[in-house]
């Protein structure tokens, strides 16, 4: 098998999917730590405690290595795409409903 270098990846074939791998990695990286700073404050403002905010914000930052976890094992089962487009999906749908809960019951249940 033959092993590339990194500076393969600058060269023209391959410098397009580099940026987008580098522009997809920074707005990931801002979209979950933005998230995780922002969480404690809609939690608060929806009438959570500070403290129950805060331990929810816990809770959401320590599963967070489940869903790679996950991926991890299902990935040689179903094809790649369809694994991000689901997992994708799934974010959209429970970001929604986890900005449009006002109790706090749903709020735990969306963050657990």
């Amino acid at each position: 098998m033959a092993r590339g270098r990194f500076g393969e990846i600058w060269d023209a074939r391959y410098l397009p999917r580099t940026i987008m791998l580098i522009v997809f990695n920074v707005f990931q990286a801002v979209g979950f730590y933005g998230f995780a700073n922002w969480a404690p404050t809609l939690l608060i403002s929806q009438g959570i405690t500070i403290t129950q905010s805060l331990q929810y914000t816990f809770l959401i930052a320590i599963a967070a290595p489940i869903g790679p976890l996950a991926g991890t094992a299902l990935a040689d089962q179903f094809e790649r795409k369809w694994l991000l487009a689901t997992a994708a999906l799934c974010v959209g749908v429970f970001g929604l409903a986890f900005g449009q809960s006002r109790s706090p019951a749903r709020l735990c249940f969306l963050v657990c």
